[in-house]
């Protein structure tokens, strides 16, 4: 007796049955009893044994028994009671409230994978797969955005803003003819260049070499190569000596003539240890560049976006507000060009544009937009439309190229939210029709936007200025001194002809380096969406999308 209250003080004996030894009996074994009314549940802890007087482990004995009966429990816990929180996407948006990127958060989930087994492939239309669903918008795209864009999996569009028809058409054919390898343009500088030209080009481009041609473009006379070795030990005094003093003269550089495969070029590097090869035609003009440094950086490009010929994919976005003749002229344009997929979003006359072009050139893909509702994505599903881009109504972008004063978005009240948007219309494009949606950049700031947009059903997200601009406002203040110090040391030196020099490559110096920087962020993009599909548990984009839409992907609001 003193024995059972040691062990359980807690417990009466009552009128407990009795063994033959005289120690009371327990008969109730660990069940659960559930109430009907607001189904929570209720543990019962009880046990069946027999204390004899003889043992001393009685403690030990209903330790290990607990436990066993603890565990039993949480197995019959985990599978009764419902392990979901937060919302479905499906009740996120039911209530028809328009949200925004920033207005909830996903919930993560259950890590079971590695992340190589990670997949980024998606489609761009109903016929273009792309290894990555990033999609350079027109704003920041030209000829070598596309073309680094193209290599790391994604796509670029060729903007026609400040463009004419024939250069915009020029532009694509550039990308479409892109030979991995060679540098088709390279920056050059005159013999009458200066060494501090040279100084600056360095601190803004990154390349320690440049070919010296006759007026300081490709295409001219080749004289000669200059490096930054050429002239690193050179004190400031040096800054004005020209760099036909430096320069390796043409007679000493290892050359190749137009036509070279990438194989022989290659080997000529190799056999004469060189770390560049110009590459010459008939009349010694400089007309490619293979670097053997731009070799060892993208030597394995196994995600480029290429077409049925091998060459890398572009798209041009047509958005200039023309007559219906000139508009049909660009087009057939681009298809001269060999573009693979053009983005409508003029103001006025889309869906006719829409119907035309499929019926006159339906080898080119076709992405209409902007799209916010479901009304306008039906019209252009049955125009004939390839994919769709929701975003923001082409009335109010039209206005907001044309008229400053309405730069502010709520001086209009015609729009949609955006991650409400994105999800209506991308479900029932999805869902009706198979088709593809790509997200708007206007909206998408950082990249949680980016995986946000494509949790909402996006196939694609564009990446515009605004994703960029704190990593190009970061890269603009690392050559601050460097290149203050090289510009005053320009500005000291004499006039000389437009389009030599150091001058001619400064004026877009600030698109050029975002430029680069957008070919440097692509790989950090990538392997930072695939961290975020695998900490919400999906392998791949199409994974994502299908567990969204069966309430496996949670959400919560944050405002």
């Amino acid at each position: 007796m003193e024995r059972w209250r040691a062990v359980f003080p807690e417990k009466g004996l009552g009128n407990a049955r009795r063994n033959r030894y005289g120690c009371p009996i327990k008969t109730r074994m660990p069940h659960f009893q559930s109430s009907s009314a607001g189904g929570s549940y209720r543990l019962c802890l009880s046990f069946r044994c027999r204390l004899s007087p003889k043992t001393d482990r009685q403690s030990e004995f209903f330790d290990i028994y607990n436990r066993a009966s603890l565990s039993m429990l949480n197995k019959r816990k985990i599978g009764t009671i419902a392990m979901k929180e937060g919302l479905s996407a499906e009740e996120l948006f039911v209530t028809g409230d328009g949200l925004a990127y920033d207005d909830f958060i996903i919930l993560p989930g259950c890590i079971n994978f590695k992340l190589n087994q990670v997949e980024l492939g998606s489609r761009l239309t109903r016929k273009i797969a792309l290894k990555t669903p990033f999609v350079l918008a027109p704003g920041v795209s030209s000829a070598d955005t596309a073309i680094r864009a193209a290599l790391a999996g994604g796509i670029g569009f060729i903007d026609d803003t400040t463009l004419t028809a024939q250069d915009q058409a020029k532009q694509v054919e550039k990308v479409k003819s892109y030979e991995y390898g060679f540098i088709r343009e390279p920056v050059c500088l005159s013999a009458e260049s200066r060494v501090a030209d040279l100084k600056l080009l360095k601190y803004l481009r990154g390349f320690s070499g440049y070919p010296i041609t006759k007026d300081g473009r490709p295409g001219s006379q080749l004289l000669g190569i200059v490096t930054a070795r050429d002239v690193d030990l050179r004190y400031a005094e040096f800054d004005s000596t020209k760099l036909e003093v430096f320069m390796t003269p043409l007679d000493q550089l290892v050359v190749a003539k137009e036509g070279v495969s990438l194989a022989e070029a290659v080997a000529k590097l190799e056999e004469s240890r060189k770390a560049r090869l110009p590459v010459l035609n008939e009349a010694g003009e400089l007309v490619a560049l293979v670097s053997r440094t731009d070799l060892r950086k993208n030597q394995n490009y196994a995600n480029a976006s290429k077409d049925e010929q091998g060459r890398l994919r572009v798209g041009a976005a047509l958005r200039r507000s023309r007559s219906t003749e000139e508009l049909r002229s660009a087009m057939w344009l681009l298809s001269d060009a060999g573009v693979d997929v053009v983005l409508l979003e003029l103001p006025e006359n889309q869906l006719e544009s829409v119907q035309w072009a499929k019926q006159n050139l339906p080898h080119i893909e076709l992405i209409a937009g902007n799209v916010v509702t479901l009304a306008q994505a039906r019209h252009y599903i049955v125009a004939g439309a390839d994919a769709l881009k929701v975003g923001r109504s082409v009335d109010h972008e039209h206005r907001l190229r044309r008229q400053d004063h309405l730069l502010c978005g709520s001086s209009t009240a015609v729009g949609r939210a955006s991650a409400t948007a994105v999800y209506k219309v991308a479900e029932f494009a999805t869902r009706a029709s198979g088709l593809p949606v790509l997200a708007d950049d206007a909206t998408v700031l950082n990249t949680g936007h980016v995986l946000k947009a494509l949790c909402l059903g996006a196939s694609g997200v564009m990446l515009g200025s605004k994703l960029f601009a704190g990593m190009a406002k970061l890269a603009k203040n690392t050559v601050k001194k460097e290149a203050a110090d090289a510009t005053a040391a320009v500005a000291e030196q004499p006039p000389r002809e437009p389009g030599t020099g150091a001058e001619s490559c400064c004026k877009a110096r600030d698109f050029r380096l975002d430029a680069q920087m957008l070919l440097d962020s692509m790989p950090y993009l990538q392997c930072g969406l695939k961290y975020a599909l695998q900490d919400i548990g999906s392998r791949s984009l199409e994974e994502l999308r299908a567990m969204v839409y069966d309430g496996d992907v949670r959400f919560e609001k944050t405002s």
